[in-house]
């Protein structure tokens, strides 16, 4: 998804299948933050798919002590005091959709792999 905006007032929106989207913003009073909430607001209309699956990915549970958790297996790396490393992470999207990956990279790549299926029409 792509949007490009000219000193003149022209918008043009692209989608990742390649439809397009082009217009004027008529008047004066257009500030950075008004002409990115149109850009916004057109590319979640004209990527309606894509809009829907909004992916984040948290950060690495990090160093804890195994008697503060009760789930922990005591797998991980150890450093002095008895504290274990976490390293996994949660991938979560707008629609629902929740994993836990061992580490952020492989969070990050379940989320794009989410957003690939879901906005492919494949089921997920």
């Amino acid at each position: 998804m792509s949007a490009r905006v000219w000193p003149d007032g022209r918008i043009e929106l692209r989608s990742t299948t390649g439809a397009e989207l082009a217009g004027r913003l008529e008047g004066s009073e257009w500030d950075s933050w008004k002409v990115a909430a149109v850009a916004d607001a057109g590319l979640r209309l004209l990527c309606a798919s894509e809009a829907r699956h909004l992916t984040r990915t948290g950060q690495p549970s990090g160093w804890h002590r195994p008697f503060d958790r009760s789930d922990s297996a005591g797998l991980g790396r150890e450093r002095k005091g008895g504290q274990m490393y976490d390293g996994s992470a949660v991938a979560s999207c707008s629609c629902g959709w929740r994993v836990t990956a061992e580490s952020q990279l492989g969070a990050r790549a379940l989320a794009e792999q989410h957003r690939r299926e879901a906005t492919s029409g494949e089921p997920t």
